[in-house]
């Protein structure tokens, strides 16, 4: 608990930082965006997301600070996938209706754009500190309470670096890749342990076990 505070209290630094630049850089710089919100989501998520087995049905939103920096802040809905999804209207065979699953994602990153065709962002090549936490409770129906509720959470920091392309003016795809730390836990409603157990592995990273946390993925929007 005390190494995700002082994360959060050195990405609130950094943010600070950013906030500092938009004073500095005012509109004066010249070269200005007109359009410099994206709205974007990705879509593979919704079948198979950050916690494996699971969706993640996620909302993000970047706005473009002065000289060439944004802010990039992500909304997630944890549940059940589209295929579990598809199971229950089907057959059920992995009998994915016995549970229920609700959680959320929280995701901050800011991005600078050292090499964009623009004093405000965003497009180009980006590099920038990102932080997500992520939970979903589990409630398996019909057993025994002792084995019915659990709880995973993933706490990610990292330093992510990208591409965002920009076309029409309008359409945007993102890609990016980063390397940092993760603390992913589990608790069930008969561990011991209240820190949880940890776990060693995510979506991204199921080969190397450890707190090196490995992103790469893509991002799909609308720039206004």
């Amino acid at each position: 608990m005390i190494k995700q505070v002082i994360h959060i209290i050195l990405f609130l630094t950094i943010l600070g930082q950013a906030k500092a630049q938009f004073i500095d850089y005012q509109i004066e710089q010249g070269d200005v965006r007109s359009n410099i919100v994206v709205i974007k989501t990705d879509p593979t998520l919704f079948f198979y997301g950050q916690i494996p087995g699971f969706g993640e049905y996620r909302l993000s939103t970047e706005i473009a600070l002065a000289y060439k920096s944004s802010i990039q802040i992500g909304l997630s809905l944890n549940t059940k996938s589209l295929l579990m999804l598809l199971q229950e209207v089907g057959e059920d065979t992995l009998n994915t209706s016995s549970f229920s699953a609700k959680g959320a994602r929280f995701q901050l990153t800011y991005k600078y754009y050292p090499f964009g065709k623009h004093i405000s962002a965003p497009e180009g090549f980006f590099v920038g500190p990102h932080i997500s936490y992520s939970f979903v409770n589990l409630h398996y129906k019909n057993t025994s309470p002792k084995y019915s509720d659990y709880r995973v959470n993933y706490f990610n920091v990292a330093l992510l670096f990208g591409y965002q392309f920009i076309f029409n003016e309008k359409f945007v795809i993102e890609v990016f890749q980063g390397l940092g730390y993760r603390d992913n836990r589990m608790w069930n409603s008969y561990t011991e342990n209240q820190e949880g157990d940890k776990l060693n592995y995510d979506l991204e990273l199921t080969l190397i076990p450890g707190d090196l946390k490995i992103y790469f993925g893509a991002n799909f929007g609308i720039n206004f």
